[in-house]
């Protein structure tokens, strides 16, 4: 029987730990991110944990959007529009839904899933 030198039996077990390793961060972690909320305001772009309770006052051309997350869903509070149809399109929590005020130029967006995982919402049909 054939006997192996020491320094291969150390590159063998270094070969090993470096595929359980990367085995490990490639299929161990979760698949699904935490969502998040995204708001935009032409070129600026804040983002929140929607675990976090509280209130946003976003400065928009027309004045300040007052964005509110209360226990993982999102609204608009008050809005300097005129129509207020950003306040009226109600409370959004998840991912790719979203809220728009054009005239004050807001993009609310609530991200997180991979678009693969997602369900199709009974509204596209």
């Amino acid at each position: 029987m054939r006997r192996f030198p020491p320094g291969d039996w150390l590159i063998g077990l270094a070969v090993l730990a470096v595929i359980i390793y990367i085995s490990a961060a490639v299929y161990g972690g979760s698949s699904e991110a935490a969502p998040v909320l995204r708001i935009q305001v032409e070129d600026r772009v804040w983002v929140y944990d929607l675990a976090e309770d509280r209130e946003i006052e976003v400065p928009g051309p027309l004045g300040t959007t007052e964005v509110h997350i209360e226990g993982g869903e999102v609204y608009v509070h008050e809005s300097p529009c005129k129509e207020k149809i950003c306040i009226a399109a109600g409370r959004i929590s998840r991912p790719n839904e979203w809220i728009v005020c054009l005239p004050n130029r807001v993009f609310i967006t609530i991200l997180g899933e991979r678009p693969e995982e997602q369900e199709v919402d009974e509204v596209v049909f």
